[in-house]
Parts: C-alpha cells; structure tokens; sequence
C-alpha cells in the first residue's frame, strides 16, 4: 500500500516535472511538442517499485517466522530486531547517502561550469541590439552584383531610418553559426601548419560599429573598400597573434577566398564566433562586394533603442519597399541568441540538479525514518540511562554519533562515485574538466547539514522519555 501510494505521486512528480521544464525550455528543444511522459515508462517503473516492495516485505515476513516467537517475548516485544536487520538498514542509508553526495557533487559542478560558461565575454556590446536573418529569393539574385546592391541599398536606408543607431550584415552571425573556413597565404611570412585555417566573414556596412567590436589597431573599412574599388580586410587578435606575432600586420597583403593582394588595414578585437564554450579563432573579415558568388541568405543586425517588436516593423518596411519577395525570419535579441547557444547546457544542468535535489530528500527521509525507527525501539534504553542520572545532551550525543557513522560512511562511498561520474561529466557540458574539490566539498556540506536537520526530530525525541511512564509500560 506505502509503495502504491508513492507510485502514484511519483508518477504526478514525473508528469510535473516534464511539463515544468517544457514550460522554461520549450522552445530551446528540439521536437518539443513529442516531449512528455512516456506511459510504458511509468509502468515499467511503477512495477520494479512494486517488485521491491513486494521483496522487501517478503523478506520482512520471512524474517519474522524465522525469530519466532520466543524471541520476541523474551525481550518483552521491543526489540529493534537481529544484527543483519540493524546492519540492513544502514547498509541502505549510506548508500543513499554515497547516491547523494555524487550527484550532489556532479550537479554543483555543473552549476559552477555554466556560471563559468555564462559570465565568458563574447567580445560584443549586446545591449540594443537586434540579429535577424535575411533571405533573397534564389531565381532574382543570381549574381552577387545584384545581391550586393540590394543589401547595400536597405543599409543605407536603415541607417536614415529614425530611431536605426546602425545597421550591417554579415554572412554568418557570431556565436550562432560557424564553419565558414579555409586558408590564407601571406608571402613574406614562414609558412604556417597544414593544420591551420581561419573563419571567413563578409560584411556589409559599418559591421564592426554595430556590433559594438572595438578595434585593437589600425581602421576600419572606407566606403571605397566596402563598395570593391579597392581591396582591403580586418583580421582579428588571434589570427594577428598566429601569423605575424608580435609584429604588426597593417599594411601586409595577403591571398585568401577574396581577391589576391587584400591588404590588411585593421585588427578587430576577438569575438566568440562558434558558441561561449569555443575559444575564438582566427577569422578575416571582407567587404560583401569581394566575394564573386552571390550570397542569398545573410544575417542582419540593428542597433536601436526602439523596442524589437516596432523595430521588426521598421525593418519590414524599408525590405517591402525595396523588394517584398524577401523574407526575414528568426528575428532575435542578440542576448537571446547568446542565451540559445548554451541551451543544452542549461537544460543538462537543470536535470541534473532536479535529480541531485530528489537524491538529497531521499538521503534525508531515510536518515530520518531509520533513526526514528532506532529511537523508538530504544526508549526503554533511554528510559534507564535517564533514571540512573544521564542527561539529554548524552541522549543526544549517542543518537548524533550513530547516526553520523552512517551518513560517513555513505560519504566516504559517494566520493568513490565521484571519482567514476568525473569522467562522465565533459560528455555533458563542454569545458568541465572533472569535479573539483570546491564542488565535492560543497556537496559533503550540503549533505551532512540536510543530516542534521534530520536528526533534529528523533534526537529530540529521545530527551523527551518519562523514565516511570516508559519503564511502568515494560
């Protein structure tokens, strides 16, 4: 009946759980709306719940027939039961207390890991600003002339729009997306690894401006260089510091995916192009009018303090007057595209932690139910030691003391388990190296302090015993 009882609010738990976490990261998740509570699941759960119960009050029974009767009236129908018995139960609870302290220590890893991934600079200024991706019909813009003179006109026009701070694009949006990759060639320079290769973006606009990137050394792009009459680029930090080390790579011309003899004339600050969990790597920055193939998807940013909603409007607008084939979609905050990207992890530490704090009630709740079991059977003990001068600080101590051998044990056990679910973790969230000793102590904290607070009650109780009540009922 006790396990029937749990089966059902589990199963209500379980049903909660998923729809809690559909409602706060539904839309991060793929296939969200196939997502829910798996019925053969919960039967199958709910039948090894009822096996166990049926198990354990098998063996409970048979334990019983075993001592007989004899025994149980000899010790005046109190005892607390054999050696195995006593030894059974606190088998059980340090080993919810080792399942405990685990995943209390993975899961407060986790959650130090993504405050780390989180708090990462991504090299741009996020506030007021506004990602979205642009599409040109294929059939119009078959050349990149025209694609080109499209994008260029639309800048223009937002840039004159009340409101608009700046507006650019960029062929592929930081954080977001990646890939976009190849070589260069810089005569003058030793030859670099077969394995190197830098990202490449092409832009359109004041990009760098928009985006709040500040530049480290040299300028940015004149309206010459934007529009093709003459060739130029924008390195960042790390593909400086790969190639030229410290020397200065303005005014080096170097041959890539853009026009031979692109003549660098600045070095951007380094930006997170492929996620908060990537180091950035070496990236060339282009005019959009250097690359001779048309591009027909770009991503568009805006700078403004207009809300996004009558931003949106703005830019749907000035596209319908210049074109009303072109969609614009996956229309974003850039805080929100930064947000997305760590998702997965997110929602990997959530579960985890959901799991970790379910782990620590149950420590607790059985911590509590067997001292409370122990202390019951041991009132005609206590009912002695106080009739013969012990005080309720002894009482407590002796309960406190039995109870911490536990509850050490079952740490010392879940520190093994850490040392297992260490080699777990990286697969889980990228750039967590294994779990500290920060964590592991945080957690053997966690776990003794929810310890105390469940002994409070049977300790108390044991310094309650009226010596004559208690020895009259023996």
């Amino acid at each position: 009946m006790l396990a029937g009882i749990g089966c059902v609010a589990g199963s209500g738990v379980a049903y909660g759980g998923v729809q809690f976490l559909l409602k706060l990261y539904g839309g991060g998740l793929p296939r969200a709306n196939e997502i829910g509570v798996d019925a053969r699941l919960i039967w199958f759960t709910v039948g090894v719940a009822m096996a166990g119960a049926l198990a354990f009050g098998l063996t409970t029974a048979w334990h019983g027939r075993a001592n007989g009767l004899e025994l149980a009236l000899r010790e005046g129908g109190h005892s607390a039961g054999s050696r195995k018995g006593a030894i059974a139960r606190k088998v059980l609870v340090a080993a919810q207390v080792a399942c405990a302290v685990t995943l209390v220590s993975a899961a407060a890893e986790l959650i130090r890991s993504f405050d780390q991934l989180t708090s990462v600079r991504t090299g741009i200024e996020m506030d007021n600003l506004l990602t979205m991706r642009v599409s040109l019909p294929d059939s119009k813009y078959t050349t990149a002339q025209r694609a080109n003179e499209f994008l260029t006109s639309l800048i223009g026009r937002l840039n004159e729009a009340p409101g608009i701070a700046s507006a650019a694009v960029i062929n592929m949006l930081p954080i977001q997306q990646f890939g976009y990759n190849g070589d260069i060639s810089v005569p003058g320079l030793p030859p670099h690894p077969s394995s190197f290769y830098t990202e490449f973006r092409w832009v359109a606009g004041d990009y760098l401006k928009t985006m709040g990137v500040p530049l480290v050394r040299g300028r940015n792009f004149q309206p010459e260089e934007l529009s093709g009459q003459k060739n130029a680029c924008i390195i960042n930090q790390t593909l400086a510091k790969t190639l030229w080390g410290d020397r200065d790579p303005i005014g080096w011309s170097i041959g890539s995916k853009g026009p031979d003899g692109t003549t660098v004339v600045g070095v951007a600050q380094d930006v997170r192009q492929s996620g908060l969990n990537r180091p950035p790597g070496s990236e060339l920055i282009l005019p959009l009018s250097a690359r001779n193939a048309p591009i027909t998807e770009q991503s568009l940013v805006v700078r403004s303090k207009l809300a996004p909603s009558a931003l949106t409007t703005v830019i749907r607008k000035e596209i319908a007057a210049l074109d009303s084939e072109v969609a614009l979609y996956r229309i974003k905050p850039m805080q929100e595209v930064v947000s997305d990207s760590v998702g997965y992890a997110r929602i990997t530490t959530t579960l985890l932690s959901m799991f970790a704090g379910l782990a620590l009630l149950l420590a607790a709740f059985g911590l509590y139910g067997v001292m409370s079991y122990v202390v019951r059977e041991r009132m005609r003990e206590f009912a002695i030691r106080v009739a013969i001068g012990a005080g309720g600080a002894q009482l407590i101590s002796m309960v406190v003391r039995q109870s911490m051998t536990m509850v050490g044990v079952g740490l010392a056990t879940g520190l093994v388990g850490v040392i297992s679910v260490k080699r777990v973790l990286p697969s889980l969230l990228a750039g967590v190296k294994g779990i500290d000793v920060v964590s592991v102590a945080a957690s053997v904290g966690v776990l003794a302090a929810a310890a105390v607070v469940a002994l409070v009650a049977p300790a108390c109780r044991a310094t309650r015993v009226d010596p004559i009540l208690t020895l009259r009922q023996e």
